[in-house]
């Protein structure tokens, strides 16, 4: 089945310190397939939600509308919890897609 959307996830709010994200980093999944030319970071902690982006991406439209298409965007945090659990702060992604031709 062909991807029907590109997926953009941009980095939005940290809070803490992420060594790999800084505000206004993305990255781009096209259909399931990482976008390496339009990505400026990426983190496995981030793309542990990938088999989810797989289902957002290839245009099920009551998964999307499920999770906030109504606003033509979502929100999601990774899962790292911050201090004092872990040194690596919590990264606050905003995500919307765009239908492919």
């Amino acid at each position: 089945m062909k991807a029907k959307y590109r997926v953009i996830v941009e980095a939005k709010r940290i809070k803490g310190r992420c060594p790999v994200y800084k505000e206004g980093d993305k990255f781009v999944l096209d259909g399931d397939l990482l976008n390496l030319k339009e990505t400026t970071a990426v983190c496995m902690k981030a793309l542990q939600s990938y088999p989810f982006w797989c289902v957002y991406a290839r245009g099920s439209d009551s998964v999307a509308h499920h999770v906030g298409e109504i606003h033509g965007e979502i929100e999601f945090a990774c899962p790292m919890p911050g201090e004092p659990y872990t040194p690596c702060g919590t990264v606050i992604f905003r995500s919307r897609r765009v239908r492919l031709e």
